[in-house]
């Protein structure tokens, strides 16, 4: 599109603003190129560019969290008629020449034209050692299928780029869904089988992509492709991994950094204290959450006490989301991460997956993954033997423990097909075409195969 397939200087720029995340000098003539690859010190920086991207971007101002909030029923825009932008999004009348849009196409597509970099790179490496080439192959497939992703949740049917060459990203036809989660099945399979299943990567932190981060972001792809059965597989797998990962006792410690639950976190940018997602939700006077979600909640529910906060916001007393509590006024230790995969969510997939296969009650039934969810918000577990009802409370469940995370929502309501009814409920302009963001024009004008 041409995937704004950027100069070399902007691959270098990346490289260099990555050095404090990962703490290793890069000479400033090196760029993503084969000689990144001949080094390992380079070639490791390479792909901690990519990390520092995805830190960069989550949670900001043209994030998929903050924008699909308002699209969903989680926020209310507090900008409407000052910010266009964000209003568009808010009132489902996004237009194809929307500023944020494209900085949310951009972001995708110039990650994945890192990872195919890389990918690249390692291919035609003589000096790198086989473990190395295999852990940093599975870390640029992961990210590869992670963006591609979110590009056809948003946008519908994309092109799956999985190249460099100028010859097949400057026109590329768009893909079918069907061909786009064939082909993030096939990254994510190879990735996990790549990727070690330990954390020494990253040194005992849980901020690098291992096996069990792709069976993660698998799983999550076979639900959303109604594979009942790989869902269940996938999250079962991550699941029963118990000496990394733990669902938190506490509300309070789900996000902090390292916590037992986090299977993927991105440490703040830069030398920030604070998370983008707190700085936005808490920093910000852009929105508070609706009237809608927080009534979702019943009221012996924790995580309306420990998940969102009241504050004057244009005057009025509204709640913000609570999740992460450091923002810019934190000048001491790094207490949270942004948090990208949590063993919650794996939980409600594998939930999901078990009752659409009408395995509900006892011991293997979706009864039981579900209630852990429940009881540590403080509220009792629930026995309902019927799949549909059982379906509804899941969706329920998901709506309270994951709203304003990484646009889950947004997404649900889409795939589960109810955002119609929903929606135009509560959005009085809504119409059922606006479920799908429109490609920028900008890129349709480039390349007419995104028509």
């Amino acid at each position: 599109m041409k995937v704004k397939i950027l100069s070399l200087l902007l691959a270098l720029q990346a490289i260099l603003s990555c050095q404090e995340f990962v703490e290793v000098g890069v000479p400033e003539n090196q760029l993503i190129s084969s000689t990144v690859f001949e080094d390992e010190t380079t070639a490791q920086s390479a792909i901690a560019a990519v990390y520092a991207r995805l830190a960069n971007n989550s949670g900001n101002v043209s994030s998929v969290t903050f924008l699909s909030a308002f699209s969903s029923d989680e926020t209310v825009c507090t900008s409407i008629g000052t910010d266009s932008d964000m209003s568009q999004y808010y009132n489902n009348s996004l237009q194809d020449t929307n500023a944020r849009l494209q900085e949310l196409w951009d972001f995708n597509y110039i990650t994945i034209y890192y990872t195919n970099s890389i990918l690249q790179g390692i291919e035609t490496s003589r000096r790198l050692s086989t473990s190395l080439k295999n852990q940093l192959r599975g870390e640029a497939l992961f990210i590869r299928a992670f963006c591609h992703f979110y590009l056809a949740n948003l946008f519908g049917d994309i092109p799956y780029i999985k190249t460099t060459d100028i010859s097949v990203t400057a026109m590329p036809s768009k893909n079918t869904r069907t061909e786009i989660y064939s082909q993030m099945i096939a990254d994510l399979s190879d990735s996990k089988s790549l990727l070690a299943g330990d954390l020494s990567v990253s040194n005992s932190e849980k901020t690098r992509v291992n096996k069990f981060v792709s069976a993660a972001l698998l799983s999550r792809v076979y639900l959303f492709n109604e594979d009942w059965v790989n869902a269940e597989a996938q999250s079962t797998e991550v699941i029963n991994e118990t000496s990394l990962y733990s669902l938190e006792t506490e509300l309070d410690n789900v996000f902090k950094r390292n916590s037992s639950e986090a299977i993927l976190q991105l440490p703040p940018s830069g030398r920030a204290k604070y998370t983008n997602d707190a700085n936005m939700f808490l920093n910000t006077p852009f929105s508070y959450l609706s009237e809608e979600l927080m009534d979702s909640f019943d009221p012996t529910d924790q995580r309306l006490t420990k998940w969102t906060i009241q504050r004057n916001i244009g005057g009025l007393e509204q709640y913000s989301p609570y999740k992460y509590k450091d923002t810019p006024t934190n000048t001491g230790t790094v207490n949270e991460y942004s948090m990208v995969l949590r063993l919650a969510e794996l939980y409600l997939i594998r939930a999901e997956a078990r009752a659409h296969q009408n395995k509900i009650l006892g011991a293997g039934g979706a009864e039981e993954d579900i209630n852990p969810i429940r009881l540590r918000a403080g509220l009792e577990g629930i026995e309902i033997s019927t799949v549909g009802e059982f379906l509804a409370e899941i969706g329920q469940e998901r709506r309270r423990e994951l709203f304003t995370e990484w646009g889950h929502r947004w997404l649900d309501l889409k795939r589960t097909k109810t955002v119609d009814e929903i929606l135009s409920a509560v959005k009085p302009g809504w119409n059922e075409t606006d479920e799908i963001y429109p490609i920028p024009r900008a890129e349709v004008l480039l390349n007419p195969n995104l028509n």
